[in-house]
Order: C-alpha cells, then sequence, then structure tokens
C-alpha cells in the first residue's frame, strides 16, 4: 500500500501542480478517496491546477468509470482538466466493429507518471485497487529539475 499512500499524501498536500498520467482510474473506495481528497485540495487551494490524462478506451469503458469517476473534478473547478487519449488508429469501420476490451488492443496511452508540485513519481502502477493493494509496485519519486518537468508535461500535453 506504499504506493497508494505516496499518492494520496502528495495529493492533499500539493500547493500548485497536480499532473497525472495512466491507463485509467479505478472505481472504487481507495480511488473515490483519492479523488475526494483532491477535490478538497482543489476547494482549499485556488491556485492548485490538476492535469488528468488517461486512455480514452480505457477511461470509458462501463457504466461506472474512470471519466465518471473524476467528472466532480471537472466541474468544480475550472483548475482541473481531464484529457482522454484516443488513439487515431481505432477510427472508422475500426471503431465500430472492435468492442470493448478488444479496441484496447489497436492502441493506447499506458504512461504511469504522477507530478505533484517538485516530485515526480514514475511507475509502472494504474491508478486502481489492484494497485493499491494487491500487487507488489515498483516506483520511483524523484524531486526534479525544470528541464525534467518540462519534457514530462510536454509528453503528457501532446497527447491530450
Amino acid at each position: 500500500k506504499d504506493f497508494y499512500d505516496s499518492i494520496l499524501k502528495h495529493a492533499i498536500a500539493a500547493k500548485y501542480r497536480i499532473s497525472m498520467a495512466s491507463l485509467y482510474l479505478g472505481i472504487g473506495k481507495l480511488e473515490s478517496d483519492l479523488v475526494n481528497a483532491i477535490q478538497q485540495n482543489l476547494a482549499d487551494n485556488k491556485e492548485l491546477k490538476v492535469n488528468i490524462l488517461l486512455d480514452y478506451s480505457r477511461g470509458t469503458r462501463g457504466k461506472k468509470n474512470s471519466k465518471g469517476m473524476l467528472m466532480p473534478l471537472v466541474k468544480q473547478s475550472t483548475n482541473c482538466r481531464l484529457s482522454l487519449y484516443h488513439t487515431p488508429m481505432l477510427r472508422g469501420i475500426t471503431k465500430r466493429l472492435a468492442p470493448a476490451r478488444y479496441n484496447e488492443l489497436i492502441g493506447l496511452q499506458h504512461m504511469k507518471i504522477y507530478l505533484f508540485d517538485e516530485k515526480v513519481i514514475i511507475s509502472g502502477a494504474n491508478l486502481s485497487n489492484d494497485y493499491f493493494t494487491n500487487r507488489q509496485v515498483c516506483f520511483v519519486c524523484y524531486l526534479y529539475t525544470e528541464e525534467l518537468y518540462q519534457c514530462l508535461i510536454f509528453r503528457i500535453v501532446m497527447l491530450r
């Protein structure tokens, strides 16, 4: 649970920037608690800017999904932006014929980079209960330089 605790701690403490790129956000209690923590931080701190990048196909799969979990943040504040990467390879007849789950084989956004003010967490873990509780998760937390931040944020922004 170290990964979850680290993400949650940084989300609560962030003063001016939260930028997260992940395949998806889960829909359980821990994920809801994370969203609530970010929502509370946004309400308390008008300087905070939140940018979240998820994969479109994975983030909108099912009736209860990542996008639905995050929409309260987007509706609450103009300082929060949710971006969903949609692979250009999934268009036209391919999009119409490929069922959910299988359409993810065509291409998706798979970064797992989490930025909180001057801290960067690079991981192989998505933002979901399985990674928070049931898996051995490797992650690295850096204090970054401006050059590293600009490189990472460029990658996240370019995929919107």
